[in-house]
C-alpha cells in the first residue's frame, strides 16, 4: 500500500517501488529512495498494521456473543451453511429449547 501505490499521508501519494520482472517474477527490487524515506516507510507500515489490527480487535470484540455461539455449533457440527449463520445471528440467545428446534446442535 505504502510503497507500490503511495497510501500513506506522511509520504504523500507516490510510489517508492520500481521491479524489474525477471523470470518467473524473480525479478530484482531496485530501491530509489533514501535510508531516511525506508524508516518513514517502516514507520508508515507498522503504523498501518497496528491501526488494522486495533480495529479488528474491536470487531472481534463487538461480536464475541456471536463468535462463541458460532464456535459451539462448529465444535458440534464442523460445518455450517449460510442459512445456519443467519440463525445464529439473528437468534439473541439460544437456550436448551431453541437449539433442539434450530437442529444446529446435534
Amino acid at each position: 500500500m505504502v510503497c507500490e501505490w503511495g497510501m500513506s499521508e506522511r509520504l504523500g501519494p507516490r510510489a517508492f517501488v520500481t521491479s524489474d520482472q525477471g523470470f518467473l517474477g524473480n525479478g530484482s527490487r531496485q530501491r530509489p529512495y533514501s535510508e531516511e524515506i525506508a524508516r518513514t516507510i517502516d514507520e508508515e507500515v507498522s503504523r498501518i498494521i497496528a491501526e488494522c489490527y486495533q480495529e479488528a480487535i474491536i470487531v472481534l470484540e463487538g461480536r464475541i456473543t456471536f463468535l462463541h455461539k458460532l464456535a459451539e455449533v462448529l465444535l458440534l457440527n464442523e460445518t455450517i451453511d449460510a442459512e445456519e449463520v443467519d440463525i445464529i445471528v439473528t437468534c439473541p440467545k439460544l437456550t436448551e429449547e431453541n437449539k433442539a428446534q434450530t437442529g444446529l446442535f446435534g
